[in-house]
């Protein structure tokens, strides 16, 4: 049977190394102001406090040594369980110590459940008022206008959508799709990522 704590050292040990591999080995080095291309950094379920928080901070102070990071992206679930006051002030205070911007996506753990949930540690679905302040919760810790918003890079628009559906997990809502459904022109021509 496999351990859950070895198994998430892993899987924390392979996206650390991931990230190392994607902005070492694959992207050419800095060209002071004018390189030709952008990185971004991608990380995902930061489950924040959570487990292996030591683990977590490593991948930080990495990413903060690399000099050419444009901004860093959290793919959803931020919090750990429940998306309670005391996940959100650990989430931003962690990701506050990042020394490059910081652009969020909502996941179901931030918004989706009661806190805390069931006393077996069962999640339950919390009403959509409950799951409307959690949203809200979200943008005030990253300082958003909303939780689904853009971002242009060089020439390339980046679309930052949440899950925030009523009835699905991991679904958009009407909200989300409209905002993605619009004509953006780049301010100029787009160059390789």
């Amino acid at each position: 049977m496999i351990n859950p704590v070895q198994n998430c050292s892993r899987v924390l040990a392979a996206l650390l190394g991931a990230v190392i591999f994607l902005g070492i080995c694959l992207l050419p080095p800095a060209l002071a102001q004018d390189r030709p291309y952008h990185r971004l950094v991608i990380l995902g379920d930061p489950h924040l406090p959570g487990r292996l928080i030591e683990k977590k901070e490593a991948v930080l102070e990495t990413v903060n040594a690399w000099e050419d990071v444009d901004l860093v992206i959290a793919v959803g679930d931020i919090c750990s369980d429940w998306g309670s006051d005391e996940e959100y002030r650990a989430a931003g205070d962690f990701f506050k110590k990042l020394k490059t911007p910081f652009f969020p996506i909502a996941g179901n753990h931030d918004y989706i459940y009661e806190t805390p949930a069931r006393p077996d540690g069962g999640l339950v679905t919390a009403p959509r008022p409950v799951q409307e302040a959690k949203l809200q919760k979200f943008r005030e810790t990253f300082d958003l206008p909303d939780y689904f918003y853009r971002r242009m890079v060089g020439g390339y628009l980046l679309l930052f959508l949440s899950s925030d559906h009523v009835d699905f997990l991991s679904g958009m809502s009407n909200g989300n799709w409209p905002f993605s459904g619009r004509s953006w022109k780049p301010t100029r021509k787009p160059r390789p990522l």
